[in-house]
């Protein structure tokens, strides 16, 4: 009687790991091929175009909340006394920067947490929530004070003290709140630098 050539099934089953470990073998003994590819080969491949840098991107994400915070707030309450534009101001800019701007400064980012160096409360919590209302009453305080500065150096120059020079609208109040911020957040990262350097 004439054997039956085809393997039994552990036979066929044993052979076929073997098969596989050859492969494996082979892939992990392989010598890898690194060829240097010229810079010009790699610029065909990049995309091309405007590249708008991270810091405007923060910048006018920042500058176009707090402009509209003084859109609505500065000019629709009307309201005269300084003590109080500066406590509902920054509630209301502690807020939307809390609720907004950190929001869509974090969608924009590539790789989760890459866009936490632009934030001064890089975690979201209630913690976070409270200190943003102090933190943005401290930084339209800081922005008052910048207009002060301005507009005392304004009636120095003309001699008309009784004179307005420098008005409050939204545009410059968004800018110095933006430019205000990013400082606060410059001198966070750079005393964080000095505490690991100590360490």
């Amino acid at each position: 009687m004439k054997k039956n050539s085809r393997n039994t099934p552990s036979e066929a089953a044993e052979n076929y790991y073997d098969l596989k470990t050859d492969a494996v073998n082979a892939l992990v003994n392989a010598e890898t091929d690194e060829t240097e590819v010229s810079q010009e080969e790699l610029d065909k491949y990049q995309k091309k175009g405007f590249h708008v840098p991270d810091f405007l991107k923060i910048l006018g994400i920042k500058f176009w909340f707090a402009g509209v915070v003084y859109y609505f707030i500065g000019f629709g309450l009307g309201i005269t006394n300084l003590l109080d534009q500066i406590v509902i101001l920054g509630v209301v800019y502690g807020i939307v920067t809390d609720l907004l701007t950190n929001n869509v400064i974090r969608f924009f980012e590539k790789t989760p947490g890459a866009n936490d160096k632009w934030l001064l409360f890089s975690r979201k919590s209630y913690a976070s929530f409270v200190f943003h209302l102090f933190y943005g009453m401290f930084v339209v305080a800081c922005v008052a004070g910048v207009y002060w500065v301005l507009e005392w150096i304004a009636d120095m120059i003309s001699g008309k003290p009784e004179l307005i020079h420098v008005g409050t609208e939204p545009v410059l109040f968004g800018l110095f709140c933006a430019a205000v911020d990013l400082l606060f957040i410059g001198i966070k990262h750079l005393i964080k630098k000095l505490f690991k350097k100590d360490s």
